[in-house]
C-alpha cells in the first residue's frame, strides 16, 4: 500500500521578546514550494506554523496530531527555521517558539520533547531539518557505526542540522539562510530520480562549510526506531518503492524464518498413544535381550572368555612361519645409487609463515577548495604521523586511517603553509568522512 509523505514546517521571524530574524519564513515557503512541485510531497499534506502561529502549544498539538494520523507506511519531513539555544547547566538544546522569553528555557521546546514526539510517530521514514543555532545538540553522543548500504525499504530516523554547537547565520535580509540556500540549490538542480539524504548532505556540507563559519551535521537519530534505512527525496514521476518491511531480526518472535509450529488440539490424544507405544517397544526390546548369567535346565551357564594370549599369541622369533620369513635378497636403493637428495618442494604446513591479519582502513577527507601549498597533518595514538600537502588541483585531500583513529571524537590537526604553522584545530573523526577546513585557514 502506497504511503503518504507529510511536511511539518515551522518558521519564525517576528519574535515577541527576542531579536527578530530575516529569512526564516521565506526559507519555509521556498522549501515547501520546491518539495511539493518537484518531489513526492502533496500540498494537501503540508502543515505550516509561521510567526504568530508557531507557539509552543501549537507545536506540541501538531506533533500529537501527526502521531495519531501517520501510519507505518507514511513518511514525515519536519523543518524548523528560527532561533535555537543551548542550556549548559542541563545539557539540553531547544527550539524557541514565537512567545519564548529571553533566558527562560521553561517556555522553549526541548530536544527531549522533539525526540519523544518522534518516538511516538510510527512513520516509515522521518527526517528532521533544523536550521537554528546549537541545532547539533539534537544528536546524542554515540559511536559512529558505518553503514555500507542504506535502503529506502527499511525504516529510518534522520536529522540534518545547520550547525553543531555553534551560532549559525540567518543570511542577509530578503535572501535565505546558508543551509536553506544550499538545500534549495541542490534540490532544484538535482537530476536523480531518488536522492538519498546522505548524498544531498555531502553537497550541502561542502557548500555551507566552505563559505560560512558553521559546519552542518547529518546522521541517524539514536533510540527512536532507526533500523538502517534512509530518507529519500523522490521526484514526482518516480513510483514509490512499495516493498516496505522491517528487516528480519534473529530471535524476534515474529521472525518469519523461525515460525512457531502450532499443533491442533485434536491430535493431542494420538500423540499420547504414540508415545506410550514407543515406550512399550523400548521396554520390550530391553526385556528380551539375552542374559549370560541365566540358567539352562537348572544349571548355570558359564561363558568362557578367551585370554589375551589365546587371542594374540606371542610369535616365535626363532622359527617364524614361512609366510612371514624375512626376504634377505639384496636390492639396490635408487636414492643411494643415484646419490640424490630429496628436497621437499614446500615447507611443512606447520612451518609456513603466518601473516598477521591486516587492519581495515577508513577514508577521511578534508575539503581544501583547491588551495595550494597547504599542509595538513595529525598523529594517531601510536605517534604515527599522517601528512599531506596540497598542490592546488584538488578540491579535497584524503587519508586512509585505522579504526581506532576513525572512532576518535577529538583529534588535533595541524595546518601549515611554507613550513610555517598557521593554526591547530580539533576535529571529530567519528561522525563524518568529509571535514571542512575554515576559511580563516584556507585564506589567512
Amino acid at each position: 500500500m502506497p504511503g503518504i509523505s507529510y511536511i511539518f514546517a515551522i518558521g519564525i521571524d517576528k519574535y515577541h521578546h527576542i531579536q527578530p530574524l530575516n529569512n526564516a519564513v521565506n526559507d519555509v515557503n521556498a522549501l515547501v514550494g520546491l518539495l511539493t512541485a518537484k518531489y513526492q510531497f502533496e500540498s494537501t499534506k503540508v502543515i505550516t506554523l509561521l510567526n504568530e502561529k508557531a507557539t509552543r502549544s501549537n507545536i506540541h498539538a501538531q506533533f500529537r496530531k501527526l502521531a495519531q494520523q501517520i501510519t507505518k507506511n507514511d513518511s514525515l519531513l519536519v523543518y524548523f527555521s528560527g532561533h535555537g539555544t543551548y542550556d549548559e547547566v542541563l545539557d539540553e538544546g531547544y527550539w524557541i517558539p514565537v512567545e519564548g522569553a529571553r533566558n527562560d528555557t521553561s517556555g522553549y521546546y526541548s530536544n527531549r520533547e522533539i525526540i519523544g514526539a518522534l518516538e511516538n510517530i510510527k512513520s516509515f521514514h522521518t527526517l528532521v531539518i533544523s536550521d537554528s543555532c546549537f541545532s547539533g545538540k539534537l544528536f546524542t553522543r554515540s559511536k559512529h557505526i558505518p553503514i555500507e548500504q542504506r535502503q529506502e525499504s527499511i525504516p529510518s530516523r534522520w536529522a540534518l542540522t545547520s550547525g553543531r554547537g555553534e551560532l549559525v547565520s540567518d543570511g542577509p535580509p530578503g535572501s535565505h539562510s546558508p543551509l536553506a540556500q544550499s538545500l534549495l540549490v541542490h534540490l532544484e538542480n538535482n537530476q536523480e530520480e531518488r536522492l538519498r539524504i546522505s548524498r544531498l548532505f555531502d553537497s550541502v556540507l561542502e557548500a555551507v562549510g566552505s563559505n560560512y563559519a558553521q559546519t552542518p551535521r547529518c546522521e541517524p537519530l539514536q533510540g527512536v526506531g532507526h533500523l538502517g534505512g534512509e530518507f529519500v527525496f523522490r521526484q514526482k514521476s518516480v513510483p514509490e518503492f512499495l516493498d516496505k518491511r522491517e528487516p528480519i531480526i534473529p530471535g524476534r518472535p515474529d521472525n518469519p524464518s523461525n515460525p512457531k509450529i502450532k499443533i491442533p488440539r485434536r491430535y493431542y490424544g494420538w500423540i499420547g498413544i504414540a508415545l506410550v507405544v514407543l515406550l512399550g517397544l523400548y521396554w520390550g526390546i530391553n526385556k528380551i535381550k539375552p542374559n549370560h548369567n541365566e540358567t539352562t535346565n537348572g544349571k548355570e551357564e558359564t561363558v568362557v572368555v578367551p585370554t589375551d594370549e589365546e587371542l594374540c599369541p606371542t610369535p616365535d622369533n626363532d622359527n617364524p612361519p614361512d609366510s612371514i620369513k624375512k626376504d634377505t635378497t639384496p636390492r639396490s636403493n635408487p636414492i643411494t645409487k643415484n646419490k640424490e637428495k630429496i628436497i621437499p618442494e614446500t615447507l611443512p604446513e606447520d612451518n609456513l609463515p603466518i601473516e598477521p591479519p591486516k587492519e581495515p582502513l577508513y577514508p577521511i577527507r578534508f575539503v581544501t577548495n583547491g588551495v595550494p601549498g597547504l599542509t595538513v597533518s595529525f598523529l594517531d595514538d601510536s605517534g604515527k604521523e599522517y601528512k599531506i600537502t596540497t598542490n592546488g588541483s584538488e578540491s579535497y585531500i584524503s587519508f586512509d586511517i585505522p579504526g581506532n583513529l576513525k572512532n576518535q571524537i577529538d583529534v588535533e590537526v595541524m595546518f601549515e603553509r611554507s613550513g610555517r604553522q598557521i593554526e591547530k584545530r580539533r576535529f571529530d573523526f567519528s561522525t563524518n568522512t568529509s571535514l571542512v577546513i575554515p576559511n580563516t585557514i584556507l585564506n589567512p
